[in-house]
């Protein structure tokens, strides 16, 4: 069964197909390993408004474990992407908290869960050689960053001297240091081609299972919700914490599938 991620926007992410198909290909996907703790997280009668304004998320209540990869879909402008920052801590909420394994999301220092741009020029330093941004979140195998496919040389280059597609690797690398539990990916390859979409999520998604990090995808494309995650809530219904879809059926199509 093939399938397309995301219709291709015309924006290239400066590699051509032949380029883009030498990352290293993937093992096939593993659940998460069965010594790994899980861990929780939760959103519990979450109220925020920007400066007083009408409320953008109101007793926005949901829990995620781990093991699961969670979709919130909704039509652009609704508020996801205010949800995805608060999840994340980049926004405080004015009533409820954000807990991880019941603890309040810390306001310093790294935090556990690590949010995934749409625009990853605007999430990376510009003065700020490559490779010190991806150092934020430590050590990286070379064999990792090969699976990404992130060249070398492109560690000691600056984020104008690279394509959005390739930036975009760095920020979801970022994102999977070893203390991460939790990524909220916001919309994170809408701006890509086809090609560059089925890369960053069959990285993503390999990387989530295998280290057992729970992964929270805001998109308002339900084709791409139905394939990869295991339970899909509507923005709208995250008051009452109504799942529409429960377990996917296609939750395990092969990741290599993604490609057109």
């Amino acid at each position: 069964m093939r399938f397309n991620v995301q219709e291709n926007s015309g924006k290239s992410d400066g590699l051509c197909p032949e380029e883009s198909r030498r990352a290293e290909p993937f093992e096939p996907m593993r659940t998460p390993s069965p010594v790994a703790a899980t861990s929780i997280l939760k959103l519990v009668n979450i109220r925020f408004s920007y400066r007083g304004g009408d409320p953008i998320l109101r007793d926005v209540t949901l829990t995620v474990t781990s093991q699961e990869r969670v979709g919130i879909i909704g039509p652009s402008g609704c508020g996801k992407s205010t949800l995805a920052k608060v999840i994340t801590g980049f926004e405080m909420p004015q009533e409820g908290q954000v807990l991880v394994d019941g603890q309040v999301l810390p306001r310093r220092g790294f935090r556990p869960v690590q949010l995934i741009y749409q625009h990853p020029e605007l999430a990376v330093n510009p003065h700020w050689q490559l490779g010190k941004t991806l150092a934020e979140a430590g050590d990286f195998p070379q064999k990792m960053l090969n699976k990404m496919g992130i060249d070398p040389a492109w560690l000691s280059r600056w984020p104008n001297e690279l394509s959005g597609g390739e930036l975009q690797r760095f920020c979801v690398a970022r994102a999977l240091g070893a203390q991460t539990r939790f990524v909220v990916a916001d919309e994170i390859t809408t701006m890509l081609d086809v090609i560059t979409q089925a890369q960053l999520w069959e990285f993503l998604l390999d990387v989530c299972n295998r280290h057992n990090k729970g992964l929270i995808i805001i998109t308002h494309d339900h084709n791409l919700a139905r394939r990869i995650c295991t339970r899909i809530s509507h923005f709208d219904d995250l008051s009452s914490a109504t799942d529409i879809t429960g377990r996917n059926a296609t939750a395990h199509t092969p990741l290599h599938e993604l490609r057109e």
